[in-house]
């Protein structure tokens, strides 16, 4: 397939599944207030998710467990179905050498950042494709295990325990029909990056002033790694399609996964 070909069919595909543009994640947590206030955005849609960063029990490897978006950022089905029940899980096609249908997933989580996984053993119903995660070998950076993510899994949201967001992704409407190669796309993003990182500057500010005054760090402290700002905001652009841009450290984050 020659590269114009393989654009317009990657292109597609970001379409289809509505890829997000930009994403928001913190370490301290998105509350309602700022999903409130990312919301205020014009010709912009919101979708606040969950993930969290966990090793498999028999071989510590990394693997990211995602609730199952709504509408943005779609998964493709491989095989199998989707989760319909809190102890189902749908992994990613790089684990389907370890695992079939049926079999039993068991994820140890790592409560250096708080636990937040109502379940840690879950019956394998099926296999996806991540709109986000094009690259099988090179997923990018995890806060657990060895470092590196090995495969994903998607559950149902309320598998997560937690007050607060992991991540809330962002599309743009006047990105919707530019292709995320072109120039046009690259300079529309960047403006976009600019006005997010302006909006929620001093949201983490906000969040520790928050939990010092109640006394409690809450159900969630865990988020990522890399992507490390001295600003408390940073700029992370890891080359969407070909990795998922890490999850950070304690500050805020803009990361796009396009452009």
């Amino acid at each position: 397939m020659t590269a114009p070909n393989m654009e317009r069919t990657a292109q597609a595909y970001i379409e289809a599944n509505r890829t997000m543009d930009l994403a928001v994640m913190s370490e301290l947590g998105i509350t309602q207030d700022d999903v409130k206030e990312l919301q205020t955005i014009d010709n912009a849609t919101v979708e606040p998710g969950y993930f969290k960063d966990v090793v498999l029990e028999e071989d510590h490897q990394a693997v990211r467990v995602f609730s199952k978006p709504e509408e943005l950022s779609q998964y493709t089905l491989v095989e199998g179905n989707f989760p319909t029940a809190e102890n189902q899980i749908a992994l990613s096609p790089s684990l389907q050498a370890s695992y079939q249908i049926g079999d039993t997933f068991s994820i140890k989580e790592p409560d250096k950042n708080a636990t937040v996984l109502k379940e840690t053993a879950f019956t394998v119903v099926g296999f996806v494709a991540s709109s986000e995660i094009w690259d099988n070998v090179t997923m990018g950076m995890a806060s657990s295990g060895t470092g590196q993510l090995t495969g994903y899994g998607v559950v149902l949201p309320s598998v997560f325990q937690s007050d607060v967001y992991m991540i809330a992704r962002i599309p743009y409407d006047d990105l919707a029909k530019l292709s995320y190669a072109s120039q046009a796309y690259t300079e529309k993003l960047e403006d976009h990056k600019k006005q997010l990182e302006s909006l929620v500057t001093d949201n983490d500010e906000q969040r520790i002033a928050s939990i010092q005054a109640d006394g409690t760090r809450g159900n969630f402290k865990g988020g990522a790694r890399n992507c490390q700002s001295p600003t408390g905001i940073s700029r992370c652009q890891e080359g969407y399609p070909r990795r998922q841009c890490p999850a950070g450290n304690r500050s805020g984050k803009i990361c796009a996964w396009k452009g």
